[in-house]
């Protein structure tokens, strides 16, 4: 688990490798901003975001590819803008799980299967 707490504590870093489980928690505005999964390069059992403050998880993800090879994924956004323009899409994924609890915590958010 990655504890991000501060102003971008956490941000774009890039992760690679196969992992068990991932978990991040993003607590503070910017805490996760723009972190990066590289694909093929990182695949696991599971994923998940704990998105707690305003543009905690913006950018999550990666525009020209996806997060990675997952069996779940699970998202929660529970801040005003918590995950705006993230891309949460996997090569390959059981279940996608998305919580959206705030103004516009999920605006332009994209969850999915596929390259991206």
């Amino acid at each position: 688990t990655f504890y991000c707490s501060g102003t971008n504590a956490c941000n774009a870093m890039e992760f690679r490798g196969t992992w068990d489980y991932h978990h991040f928690e993003c607590t503070t505005n910017t805490a996760c901003l723009g972190l990066r999964f590289p694909t093929p390069r990182i695949t696991g059992t599971a994923i998940s975001f704990t998105c707690t403050a305003t543009d905690s998880c913006k950018q999550v993800g990666t525009t020209d590819a996806n997060i990675g090879n997952w069996d779940r994924i699970d998202i929660d956004c529970t801040h005003t803008y918590a995950c705006s323009q993230a891309i949460f899409i996997t090569s390959s994924a059981a279940v996608v799980t998305l919580k959206c609890d705030g103004d516009r915590a999920c605006v332009d958010v994209q969850v999915g299967v596929g390259s991206g």
